[in-house]
């Protein structure tokens, strides 16, 4: 079916319609009801989910059993200060940043600034969201701003309290920053566990939501579009102790109704939850400097997601690269990831396991 959809002619006029964020809003909406409960046993019998890992005595509805709890010793997080930890389940791809781009394997290419909302003003970038057809896309986090995609073009409407980020100049001043860094993409499948967790202690600003589609994240659909810089996301810029500034988005998908992050400007500690997303296949998307010491610009704080700054001048988050300044660390991924991914090879990870670890430059420990 998918292939169909999404390498036919016919099957992408029928994908327009079930990629508008409207069908995906109406399934999550029915999905909350109790009545949707009918669908928890077959489902988690048809994935192989061992609901020993979780807790699960008190589903009320369908959505309940997808985000399910996982229990703490089922995910114990590494808390080496030094080791980089995943923040979720999925299936990982780790890609190096150059001139601006990433280059994934059989897929689309597609610059870090269009990811975070730098090319909204192109007439074609998620040009087909409109918010006055009462579409909805996924739901944006309370408070949450929402990247303004070009004038007179129609956003979200933003929740109550949240500004409007000018987005176009600011994301490409920001995605300078991790130019020659690391872009860790985490693809959920139905069967993970679908809460997302801090992977160091920090602080981080306003989520900053970018309206858009919601096409499927299988690899299918991965080859032939754009998807990430297509589908309706949502990001923020995190200063973390021990890996510098750093960038976290959760990409929403097909039948994903919300993408449900738990803080606005927040301090955080490694392995607290930072949210969930509701039904649905899922991305998680961490952006990394390979020098996590080197000095921040402050280029993404016009953005809007970088209130950070602000926000953690008096927390203390930020003085990573005062103390680690002179250290020239770098961050070395762990032997799998980069050789799998130029071999098309996804590879799975649980939350909290290590997947990569700050060193000196000449040692990977």
């Amino acid at each position: 079916m998918l292939k169909f959809l999404y390498e036919t002619a016919f099957g992408r006029l029928i994908l327009k319609g079930l990629t508008a964020p409207g069908l995906s809003r109406a399934v999550g909406h029915f999905l909350d009801t109790k009545l949707s409960c009918i669908f928890i046993k077959p489902f988690v019998r048809n994935n192989g989910i061992n609901l020993d890992d979780y807790y699960s005595d008190n589903f009320t509805c369908f959505n309940d059993c997808f985000c399910r709890r996982v229990k703490e010793d089922r995910r114990p997080v590494d808390m080496d200060p030094s080791v980089l930890v995943a923040p979720c389940d999925g299936l990982l791809s780790a890609y190096e940043i150059t001139d601006g781009l990433v280059v994934p394997v059989k897929q689309s290419r597609y610059s870090i600034a269009d990811l975070l909302g730098g090319g909204l003003d192109a007439p074609e970038a998620s040009g087909a969201f409109d918010a006055s057809e009462n579409s909805g896309a996924a739901d944006v986090s309370e408070g949450s701003k929402v990247a303004d995609s070009s004038e007179g073009s129609k956003v979200a409407d933003p929740s109550e309290g949240s500004k409007v980020a000018d987005s176009s100049e600011a994301a490409r001043k920001l995605a300078a920053e991790f130019d020659g860094g690391l872009c860790l993409v985490f693809r959920l499948c139905v069967d993970n566990y679908h809460r997302y967790h801090y992977f160091d202690d920090g602080s981080k600003g306003r989520n900053v939501f970018i309206p858009g589609r919601l096409h499927t994240v299988r690899p299918i659909a991965l080859r032939n579009l754009p998807v990430f810089v297509e589908n309706s996301r949502e990001y923020t810029v995190m200063d973390t102790v021990n890996f510098g500034r750093t960038v976290q988005m959760e990409v929403g998908a097909m039948l994903v109704g919300k993408i449900a992050n738990n803080h606005e400007e927040h301090e955080f500690k490694r392995g607290e939850e930072k949210g969930c997303f509701l039904y649905g296949g899922s991305t998680v998307i961490l952006l990394l400097k390979r020098n996590p010491d080197s000095s921040a610009t402050g280029a993404g704080s016009s953005s809007g997601a970088n209130s950070s700054s602000e926000a953690n001048s008096s927390s203390g988050a930020n003085s990573s690269s005062e103390a680690n300044s002179s250290s020239g660390a770098t961050i070395h991924l762990d032997e799998p990831f980069l050789a799998n991914t130029l071999a098309g090879i996804e590879t799975p990870v649980k939350m909290g396991q290590r997947i990569g670890v700050k060193a000196p430059a000449e040692s990977k420990h």
